[in-house]
């Protein structure tokens, strides 16, 4: 049987690292589960093609519009396999196509569907631990739908930052643009000029021609230079020193913390929300939590807070001796253990935190779309007095 090199994290939410001997992915991964592992990512010894990896591999507007066909089919009472069958032929992205075909297949070897989502490793880390629990109480086809309709809502959040940023961002090239246009085309033949007058120019002046003869000799390095630091830092974050190095700085920067903070709120809300609403337990789904945080240091205080709660510990005394989780999240979690809503409670609590978002992004691109009018005006005004500087020398000299 071939060797998988694995790592997990254990039910204190430390991270294990080990080997074992399985036959096939599945059977490594139930193996790790029945040791109360919950795996992160896991591989053949000998092989370095990855076969499980918590990251998305395939289109996430694609993979819920897909869920969303499966879980209106199986309501409607058409057998699982059927339903697969249907909704793979309408799939354009080849690799979700293809993981679809293959769970066809599974199915009709008797693999439980839940089972068959764990092999692919294309889907959501949340989804077949859904799956599996809805198997067991005959609800497949809502939580289907209720998973589809969380990952649309964080879609629709997605869009809406995306779109207040296109406008900054299209402002800013066009600033570049004509940055690059007056440094490279316009300057060099104003300083030609400046050089055959042989006036002395004002140190202004020579600071900015100085400037476009650098960009001239060494722009085409510095692109280089620049392409192999954006493909270096690309690798550095793939690593867990990468990742932590980059939400300390973000974490060092008022707005971006707090923008970011209430994203992983919202986040931790919503997926929370969606698992507990599938029968996931407490525990297993704060695991599961934690892997879709993007921040290393949050990720750590979630699995402190499942290590508390498998102490005994409430979930809003969990919440509250923790300084990350304001107090609008911890009365919310009270709530919903007191009423026995908390996945309606969670469900609010995301909703709140992404409004509260975007009101902030909106908020901050109204600051930037003016900041940036104002630094380049500020820009191309220097470079305009820099030039005129030295005419109007030159004009009282003739005078």
């Amino acid at each position: 049987m071939p060797l998988f090199r694995y790592l997990c994290f254990d039910q204190s939410g430390r991270r294990v690292k080990g080997e074992l001997e399985a036959a096939d992915p599945a059977e490594c991964r139930l193996a790790l589960k029945n040791r109360n592992l919950f795996p992160i990512e896991f591989q053949v010894a000998d092989a370095s093609k990855k076969i499980f990896s918590l990251g998305r591999k395939v289109s996430q507007e694609e993979t819920t519009a897909s869920l969303r066909q499966l879980a209106s089919l199986i309501d409607s009472h058409i057998p699982i396999v059927e339903a697969v069958e249907t909704v793979a032929p309408q799939i354009k992205d080849p690799v979700l196509a293809r993981a679809f075909r293959s769970l066809s297949e599974s199915l009709r070897r008797g693999t439980l569907f839940s089972e068959a989502l764990r092999r692919e490793g294309v889907f959501p880390s949340a989804l077949p631990e859904l799956a599996a629990a809805s198997e067991a109480s005959g609800t497949l086809g809502a939580t289907l739908s209720e998973f589809a309709r969380s990952e649309e809502a964080a879609l629709r959040l997605r869009r809406r930052v995306i779109n207040s940023l296109v406008y900054p961002i299209f402002l800013a090239g066009i600033s570049l643009v004509v940055l690059l246009f007056l440094f490279l085309v316009v300057l060099p033949k104003v300083s030609a000029v400046f050089a055959e007058s042989g006036v002395l120019l004002p140190a202004f002046t020579r600071f900015t021609l100085s400037f476009v003869l650098f960009l001239k000799r060494f722009g085409i390095p510095v692109l280089i230079l620049l392409f192999f630091l954006y493909f270096w830092w690309r690798q550095r974050q793939g690593t867990q020193k990468g990742r932590e190095y980059f939400w300390r700085i973000i974490g060092r920067l008022p707005i971006a913390r707090e923008l970011s903070r209430k994203h992983f709120l919202a986040l931790f809300a919503r997926n929370l929300s969606v698992l507990h609403r599938g029968g996931v337990r407490l525990i297993e789904a704060m695991h599961l939590v934690s892997m879709v945080i993007p921040d290393p240091s949050f990720r750590k205080e979630l699995t402190a807070i499942s290590h508390d709660l498998g102490r005994g510990i409430s979930l809003n005394q969990a919440l509250n001796s923790n300084p990350l989780f304001p107090p609008f999240i911890v009365q919310m979690a009270r709530v919903g253990e007191e009423t026995g809503k908390l996945a309606e409670m969670m469900e609010k609590a995301a909703l709140h935190y992404e409004e509260d978002l975007e009101t902030g992004l909106t908020r901050l691109v109204a600051l930037l779309e003016p900041t940036m009018i104002v630094v380049m005006g500020v820009l191309v005004g220097g470079i305009v007095i820099s030039v005129l500087l030295p005419i109007f020398e030159m004009s009282r000299i003739i005078k």
